[in-house]
């Protein structure tokens, strides 16, 4: 089960503190911290980490709206929800403008209140924790959004850039559809005008409140009601919009039911999403049922209450009934991982939250059972895929790092150490891995994230030389960036990659003690030999080739004949050139040139063509200067 998510409650009424913190702890998913005084709370804040921030408006110390601007200014952004006896509008919107995540008003059936309360604290976590994974990567929102139990949508030029699969269940068009339309094709007729306004004044900057409700229309024309927060990100290198659309869809219809009937408990009872089930504590025969659980068993209302028992639909028939026991003993309680068989036999995994109460004057166990399937499954596809990446990363030999900035303590997988043969707890600090660098290496490095943290380079980015436990020496490659910001901007946290490339870099030492060598070879020849490619450009010319047409090699390496001699003369040797690409046979020619210092030469060239391991084409030659031996021979006759 996941961590509680920790609330703190700050009232000025001590009673009404206690009932809420009894309420929102009774399902297990809240642990909640109470306070009656908002200073205290602005000190508690300093030393606890809190998920959610509970508020009353008028509270004698300071009121509701100066303690989220407090909140706000030096704890960043925390969710807020202000929950107020006040419900003048003025302060509504005093408390959105300033930043509160939701505001609800007091008074009314306390277990619906408070219900709203909950489900209203769970959709500012998960926002809060949807909208931080957005600023790390795209990546990993874009895995948020697809396994979102929320609709989340991008939109960017009014179009809609990316949706999510729950997005397509509830609107029923398929995801190709969406992704043809402008998003506004989607909004109720009556709510389009308000939501493009909207859309298009948070476009040019202005800050608008971060939720509103609106209708979506399904494919088949049914009515969607959403609660939709928008918040504005870089997409594709442009602006746009990620929105979160939460179905609120049932809510609505129950607010609507609970005003036209007195019947609130049923209409509850039926519309939550949970399914709810209540047995008769001495023979667990069914009493009642939801909706939602007669959707997720399968069978008809009337199977199920016309004798069925709890023990029916319990595959795990040992695990289950001591927990049963456990939470009749203990009244409410959490119970965890269990398995329920449905009527065609499909076996899934349930959360339970459960307990003994009084119903029409006869004690009952109220069951509240939550399918995990979907959740399981993700658990399983990110335990799988975590997998995966280890082992790619173990075969790529990279490892991860973490560095907070201001007090330099690392952390980092096994992976980084066990490379350089130590153990984990050898390294907590980050001069405990750069103790380790070579001394000629150790100062690029510290240069390079210099010019990161300053923001002179855009990334920190650096090969080096480090040792090992056994002393051998190994390459290192570092890439990272600042990965986490202060409030003022600073940079708090470095996130990076290592990876070991000792390999291609003895690669790289022996491919050019390869090409020295063969320079060498080359050099020694007295003769010029050359390399030109199909564009007749130079790509390799020995010592004597270069004295001989009077270039050094950084001028001529990369020119055509027509750069570097006249049009007639390289018009000649291009079309010579030519020959051999076209016959791929050997050809030798004797040439009259002019050289660079005017002198003229009789030159016999042998041009060869070659083709390496790309299919790329050369041709290879050889020349000789025969002037003198024609001048002696034309003497002697």
């Amino acid at each position: 089960m996941a961590a509680p998510i920790r609330v703190l409650y700050v009232d000025d009424e001590p009673d009404l503190l206690e009932i809420g913190k009894l309420f929102l702890e009774m399902g297990g998913f809240f642990a909640v911290d109470t306070l009656s005084s908002v200073r205290v709370a602005l000190e508690q804040l300093n030393t606890e980490r809190y998920d959610a921030i509970i508020s009353d408006y008028q509270m004698p110390e300071m009121d509701g709206i100066q303690f989220l601007v407090e909140v706000r200014s030096r704890f960043g952004q925390i969710p807020f929800i202000l929950f107020t006896g006040r419900g003048r509008e003025e302060v509504v919107i005093q408390a959105i403008n300033s930043g509160a995540d939701f505001y609800i008003q007091k008074g009314g059936e306390p277990r619906a209140q408070f219900a709203e309360l909950a489900h209203k604290i769970k959709q500012a976590t998960s926002r809060k924790k949807a909208e931080d994974s957005l600023r790390r990567s795209e990546d990993e929102y874009r895995y948020l959004i697809e396994h979102s139990d929320e609709s989340i949508v991008v939109i960017q030029d009014e179009m809609l850039r990316l949706i999510n699969q729950r997005t397509v269940e509830r609107t029923g068009y398929s995801k190709e559809e969406l992704l043809s339309m402008p998003f506004s094709m989607l909004v109720h007729p009556d709510d389009r005008a308000m939501v493009v306004e909207r859309y298009q004044r948070r476009m040019q900057g202005e800050v608008l409140p971060s939720w509103y409700t609106l209708r979506l229309m399904g494919r088949e024309g049914g009515i969607i009601w959403i609660e939709a927060s928008a918040v504005i990100i870089d997409w594709e290198g442009r602006p746009a919009t990620i929105n979160f659309l939460n179905d609120i869809t049932e809510r609505k219809r129950a607010v609507e039911a609970l005003k036209e009937s007195e019947e609130k408990y049923r209409v509850i009872f039926n519309n939550e999403i949970y399914a709810i089930s209540l047995c008769d504590l001495d023979t667990l025969q069914l009493l009642d049922v939801n909706d939602a659980y007669i959707r997720m068993y399968g069978y008809t209302r009337e199977e199920l209450l016309s004798g069925m028992t709890i023990r029916d639909i319990i595959a795990d028939q040992k695990g289950s009934f001591p927990a049963t026991e456990e939470a009749t003993n203990r009244g409410t309680s959490f119970i965890p991982l269990r398995y329920h068989r449905k009527k065609d036999g499909t076996i899934f995994p349930v959360e339970i939250v459960g307990g003994s109460h009084l119903w029409n004057g006869k004690e009952v166990i109220f069951s509240l059972i939550h399918d995990i399937t979907d959740r399981k499954r993700a658990e399983e596809e990110l335990r799988l895929t975590q997998s995966r990446l280890d082992s790619a990363m173990e075969v790529g030999k990279i490892a991860w790092w973490e560095m907070d900035r201001e007090t330099g303590k690392v952390i980092f997988n096994e992976r980084k150490a066990h490379m350089l043969g130590y153990p984990v707890e050898q390294f907590s600090h980050f001069s405990d891995f750069t103790r380790l660098v070579h001394p000629d290496d150790f100062e690029q490095i510290m240069q390079a994230m210099r010019d990161h943290l300053t923001g002179i380079k855009n990334q920190y980015d650096v090969d080096y030389r480090v040792s090992t436990k056994d002393g051998k020496e190994l390459w290192f490659h570092d890439i990272g960036g600042v990965s986490e910001y202060a409030s003022d901007g600073k940079p708090l946290k470095v996130t990076g990659l290592v990876i070991d490339i000792t390999d291609r870099k003895q690669a790289e030492e022996a491919l050019l003690g390869a090409k020295n060598y063969l320079d060498l070879i080359l050099n020694s020849i007295a003769d010029p030999v050359f390399v030109k490619d199909e564009m007749h450009r130079r790509v390799l010319g020995n010592d004597a080739y270069c004295r001989f047409i009077g270039f050094t090699r950084d001028e001529m390496i990369g020119k055509s004949d027509h750069e570097l001699y006249p049009r007639d003369l390289a018009d000649k040797l291009t079309s010579e050139d030519d020959l051999v690409f076209a016959s791929g046979t050997e050809r030798v020619t004797e040439e009259e040139i002019i050289d660079h210092r005017g002198q003229d030469h009789t030159i016999v060239t042998k041009k060869t063509l070659l083709v390496d391991e790309q299919g790329r084409r050369f041709v290879v030659g050889i020349a000789r200067d025969i002037t003198r031996a024609k001048t002696g021979k034309g003497a002697a006759q």
